[in-house]
């Protein structure tokens, strides 16, 4: 499995995550499916309410301090087929 941790170029994630919100709403709906964001008690969250609360999340923050960072996770073929084996039981 790789991982990958993506903080942008220095500076790039200071400002709003909007452009990044609107990147991944259009890769969703390259896969034919409307737009989904969750957090940990509800599985469809509003883009705009993502954006609100992400660039609302500053206190103890400074002005240069990164707001968010992108995580990629991306599982091996074999690493696939052993989750989808799971789902199936």
């Amino acid at each position: 499995m790789h991982l990958k941790i993506d903080s942008g170029e220095k500076g790039q994630h200071t400002a709003t995550v909007q452009p990044l919100v609107r990147y991944l709403e259009k890769e969703d709906r390259a896969c034919e499916q409307p737009p989904v964001f969750f957090d940990q008690s509800r599985s469809a969250v509003p883009s705009e309410e993502v954006i609100k609360v992400i660039d609302g999340n500053t206190k103890k923050l400074g002005c240069k301090d990164e707001k968010y960072f992108m995580l990629t996770i991306s599982p091996s073929e074999k690493e696939l087929r052993h989750l989808l084996w799971i789902s199936d039981l």
